[in-house]
């Protein structure tokens, strides 16, 4: 074969030195029809040799997870905080409790208010130490008229009288149960009034039996537990002169004028003489026990074998004085005969009690309540509750007897023993679960049902001493008791 008609034509040869026309069209370049046989591409690799990027990792799509939950997250966060900044908030009501006290000083009762204002940021305690003049007459005009306090004291033989007042303490809020076994039994019997629970106590008193022990040791008698013990006692302690003139009085009993709370020692004769004049069961008070009873008080009074007569003086004056072996009065009477004879030697014991009956006392106490005309009951419940508990009552113990001998005794039973270690307050510890109470409390200043019915009683008294006959002046006493009962809606006895 002619090797010149197979030789390729050769490419024309530039030459680099020649002169570039600008006006020369730039040839295309030409397609040589030139292949490589045999050649491919690597597996995997494009048609230009290069290799695929390489796939997305497992982590990569992780983290892109996480990072866009975390964004959603943020954007929720956001727009909830957005819309709790500028919704409306809810406005907590501040509410203003106003509590009319007795006896106690409001620098007492602030320490206790201030526990619970803490605790209750909403809530402010106002309380005012009211004069017991007039007191029950003030507050029920004050809630008549819409300006009465949300909760206030009262004595626990005024339920009959204010009961209209008194807003019930619902079963919720103290379980009536509960109540019982809480305080003692004289509670649950003076405070429930239609099956409801009408007050809360926060303290008990009652009578007890003052005696002075240097006449008592001098005279070689021991604190007599019963009434027969007491008899003899007294008539061997009682002192006359040549006149037949009282010089030492045996016991201040059987007149009216001149013993205070001689009408609660009445009401304690009367009961454990089990002339009982607040069971409607009962006879009335012109019956025989009722009879005895009164007979009874009179003899110690009565010559020639009288213990104290009209002509002795106050009969806590003439404790306080020596001149007199044994009184009875509330435990409270002890700051009284303190005051007036610091460096007197005496003591307290539980009051006398019939041979082989059983064990009766006799309670005068005050009590917690809340007002019907509250606009905030259920918040004033919360707080007597409160000033019910354990803690709160020992804190104001505490601090009453910062200024004084001790403070009031404590209404619960799981305090009791706490009450022992103050001997002046152990007669009262004993006699709690056996108190009785009616509407013949001294003290009490109220003008109504205790007053009208201790004066029915001193008339008697007064007019026995002076020789009446007791069942002729019973017959007044019952008629007159039956007539302020009716007034009060109560049963007469």
């Amino acid at each position: 074969m002619d090797q010149s008609q197979t030789k390729p034509p050769s490419a024309p040869v530039q030459d680099v030195n020649a002169t570039v026309d600008p006006n020369q069209p730039i040839e295309t370049p030409v397609d040589i029809g030139i292949q490589i046989e045999g050649y491919e591409p690597p597996p995997g690799n494009d048609q230009y040799g290069q290799p695929p990027p390489p796939p997305p990792s497992a982590g990569f799509n992780k983290r892109l997870i996480i990072v866009a939950v975390l964004i959603v997250v943020l954007l929720i966060s956001l727009s909830v905080g957005i819309f709790l900044a500028v919704r409306p908030k809810k406005v907590v009501e501040q509410i203003v409790l106003t509590y009319w006290g007795l006896w106690e000083e409001e620098a007492v009762m602030q320490t206790v208010i201030n526990d619970y204002q803490s605790s209750h940021p909403n809530i402010t305690i106002q309380y005012s130490m009211q004069s017991p003049k007039e007191y029950r007459q003030r507050l029920q005009a004050a809630i008549s008229r819409g300006e009465g306090p949300d909760i206030f004291r009262f004595h626990n033989t005024w339920v009959p009288m204010i009961v209209k007042e008194l807003a019930p303490i619902p079963e919720a809020a103290y379980p009536y149960e509960e109540f019982k076994k809480t305080f003692y039994p004289i509670a649950s019997r003076d405070l429930t009034v239609n099956n409801q629970l009408v007050g809360i106590p926060i303290m008990i008193d009652g009578l007890v039996m003052y005696y002075n022990a240097t006449l008592l040791d001098e005279a070689g008698v021991a604190i007599p537990s019963t009434w027969d013990e007491f008899e003899a006692a007294v008539q061997k302690m009682t002192v006359k002169n040549e006149a037949g003139e009282i010089v030492i009085a045996g016991a201040a009993l059987g007149t009216t004028e001149n013993i205070e709370h001689f009408s609660d020692i009445v009401g304690l004769m009367l009961y454990q003489n089990s002339a009982d004049p607040s069971n409607v069961k009962m006879p009335s008070l012109s019956g025989g026990e009722a009879i005895q009873a009164l007979t009874y008080y009179a003899l110690f009074a009565q010559p020639p074998n009288n213990v104290w007569d009209a002509k002795q003086g106050n009969s806590i004056v003439a404790f306080a004085g020596g001149k007199v072996a044994f009184i009875f009065a509330p435990s409270w009477e002890v700051f009284a005969v303190k005051a007036m004879s610091p460096d007197l030697v005496f003591g307290v014991a539980p009051v006398p009690q019939l041979t082989g009956a059983n064990k009766v006392t006799w309670g005068t106490y005050w009590v917690e309540g809340v007002s019907s005309g509250s606009k905030y009951q259920a918040e004033a419940v919360e707080f007597i509750t409160y000033l019910s508990s354990r803690d709160v009552m020992t804190k104001l113990f505490a601090e009453s007897s910062k200024t004084r001998l001790f403070g009031n005794p404590y209404s619960r039973t799981d305090l009791a023993d706490e009450m022992r270690k103050n001997n002046f307050l152990v007669p009262i510890v004993d006699s709690a679960p056996h108190m009785y109470s009616w509407y013949v409390s001294s003290r009490t200043q109220d003008e109504g049902i205790n007053d009208r019915i201790i004066a029915y009683f001193r008339n008697a008294l007064n007019a026995i001493y002076q020789g009446s006959s007791p069942e002729g002046e019973l017959q007044t006493v019952s008629a007159g008791v039956t007539q302020v009962m009716s007034d009060y809606s109560l049963t007469p006895p």
